[in-house]
């Protein structure tokens, strides 16, 4: 890690106009970023204990947290199952106090986990959940969703397993894909993954579309309120617009988690064989994936 990047990474976290809006507005994500940041803190401090307890609070608020725990659990397997023991003790203590406080009822299931798996809501937001489901055909609901939800859990074994040691990285990729394919997604959810962008300052040098992605979604935050305002209030356009800027925000966001895994893959590389081209028919040769 570079020396200051922790504080390059408060600063951006602090003074980011990201956060700045989630806490104008009083949004509850705030609680999530805490958590989330939590769950950083027990990696650093190699605390499977700290990351379960923080893990199982914020998947008892929002489900899908619950895979943040995978990379610990792959990382620390001596530990594993005492992660697990930790995480299922506290999710599932939440839950009976959860039965109690609604009067012996179980069905806050359905109205907190159920609206979050099935999508009722088709709200427009900054994902692009909603327009995708309100234009699909009723009776292929059912088998997109599905396959929508699994799809974001698909990610964080393999990853894992990819990336061993690299447990803060590969929770950064779980969080981003976490904002881009959440049903009801929000600015704050890109917070905490746009502050632990500083600790890897290290990998820039290897990053390929940094500067294409950077400016992208400076642009394309500007226009999510404007594109917003000429849809609902002046009517001057339509859902098709606002849609483009929501999809085209979650394009590049993919294009910075590729580009970032593939600058850990180079480096990793580079320190294996050198960064010095080796030379082939003339010509330098390029390290690509297969």
């Amino acid at each position: 890690l570079q020396p200051k990047s922790g504080y390059y990474s408060m600063m951006v976290f602090l003074f980011n106009p990201y956060s700045i809006v989630l806490s104008v507005t009083k949004s509850t994500q705030c609680t999530s970023n805490l958590l989330y940041s939590i769950i950083l803190f027990g990696i650093a401090e190699g605390s499977t204990v700290v990351v379960a307890i923080a893990t199982a609070l914020a998947s008892y608020i929002g489900l899908f947290p619950v895979m943040l725990l995978v990379p610990t659990l792959v990382h620390r397997r001596s530990t594993a199952l005492t992660g697990v023991a930790v995480f299922s003790i506290v999710f599932g203590g939440l839950q009976y106090m959860s039965y109690l406080v609604t009067g012996g009822s179980w069905e806050y299931l359905s109205a907190v986990y159920g609206f979050i798996l099935t999508v009722p809501d088709y709200t427009p937001n900054i994902g692009a959940a909603w327009y995708f489901f309100s234009e699909m055909f009723s009776h292929f609901t059912v088998l997109f969703l599905s396959v929508y939800q699994v799809n974001l859990f698909l990610y964080a074994l393999p990853l894992s397993l990819t990336f061993p040691r690299q447990t803060s990285l590969v929770t950064f990729c779980l969080l981003l894909l976490m904002a881009m394919f959440k049903p009801y997604t929000c600015v704050g959810d890109y917070l905490v993954p746009f502050a632990m962008l500083p600790i890897w300052l290290h990998l820039f040098r290897f990053l390929n579309h940094f500067y294409l992605v950077a400016v992208a979604t400076v642009v394309l935050t500007l226009l999510w309120p404007v594109l917003w305002y000429l849809w609902v209030h002046c009517l001057n356009a339509n859902s098709n617009f606002y849609f483009a800027i929501t999809l085209a925000f979650v394009l590049f966001q993919s294009f910075l988690l590729s580009d970032l895994l593939f600058a850990q893959m180079r480096r990793e590389y580079a320190r294996k064989n050198g960064t010095e081209k080796k030379i082939i028919d003339g010509k330098d040769s390029v390290v690509t994936l297969n």
